[in-house]
């Protein structure tokens, strides 16, 4: 029909899209209904905004104390195509056999995670989004509230079971430590790649590692494993606190980040950088307030 969506799933998955139905067509209009419902669309130039029209971002009153605010919002899928099927991992293709195959099969069917999107609002997983000062580029200080000063965590932990790196990526700030675990009865590997550092490091089964001393840099690095070459995720490092990795239904939020004007960067492992690799997406954050900056249409790459 003219005014459905339909999402052709598996009959099974390791990973099932949220309250996915593979017997029953997905309603675009509904859909797209309860996307706009309560949304203030777009803060000025440089969002890709999928309604047209031009409206203020909302503005929440919070807890934050003076001179300091919040800003929220949510990445949704922004283009009028269909967002991709999950792809399911031909793990003979890659020679997988005996028990090795038994074991990463285990748990069901294993798909990629380049693009995760809810079938229910559109929300799109694993998106880094982050704030730069408005002037002075990547290179720029942004002022940093005190209760922020040090992470609350100092090692993050990243495992390696049978669907693949888990988390799929991982932000952490400059003096925080990535933990790497193998608790298969697979030997992986762990490599790491990006413009300033790289590491590679075998994983037999029960291995340990603890990644850290990694450096702020504009592009991620890039983790694989070389024995298992579907496998992988992204790694971003940050010199200040004011980023965020969307959850499952597309939503973030930073917390504290110092009033006034900021760009507001946002980067998908293949939709690439959202109006520019300079962050042209303008956000005003309020002293003691919340900015909604509603829904942000993410497209894929065009070819």
């Amino acid at each position: 029909m003219e005014n459905e969506l339909r999402f052709d799933l598996p009959e099974s998955e390791a990973q099932p899209w949220l309250d996915a139905q593979p017997d029953k067509p997905l309603n675009r209009r509904g859909v797209l209904q309860k996307v706009l419902t309560g949304s203030l669309i777009g803060i000025g130039a440089g969002f890709q905004v999928i309604w047209p029209g031009q409206a203020s971002a909302r503005v929440l009153r919070s807890n934050t104390e003076k001179g300091w605010g919040n800003v929220k919002g949510r990445i949704i899928w922004g283009a009028e195509s269909p967002p991709p099927k999950p792809r399911e991992i031909d793990f003979v293709k890659y020679g997988m056999r005996g028990d090795d195959l038994k074991w990463f099969t285990s748990k069901g069917p294993v798909y990629t995670e380049d693009w995760v999107v809810s079938p229910k609002d559109l929300g799109v997983r694993w998106v880094f989004v982050w704030l730069m000062p408005s002037i002075g580029g990547s290179s720029a200080k942004i002022p940093v509230h005190p209760s922020l000063e040090k992470p609350e965590i100092d090692t993050l932990t990243m495992e390696q079971p049978c669907s693949g790196f888990s988390p799929h990526a991982v932000a952490i700030r400059e003096g925080q430590k990535i933990l790497v675990k193998n608790d298969s009865p697979v030997t992986h590997a762990v490599q790491w790649r990006g413009a300033l550092q790289s590491g590679n490091q075998a994983m037999p089964p029960g291995a340990r590692i603890t990644v850290g001393d990694l450096l702020y840099h504009r592009q991620p690095l890039r983790v694989t494993c070389a024995p298992h070459p579907w496998e992988g995720a992204w790694w971003r490092v940050f010199n200040h606190p004011y980023f965020a990795l969307t959850d499952p239904e597309g939503r973030f939020e930073i917390k504290n980040a110092p009033e006034g004007e900021h760009r507001l960067v946002v980067w998908h492992e293949t939709a690439g950088w959202l109006g520019g690799s300079a962050g042209r997406n303008a956000v005003k954050i309020s002293s003691s307030e919340t900015v909604d900056v509603g829904q942000i249409g993410l497209k894929p790459l065009t070819k």
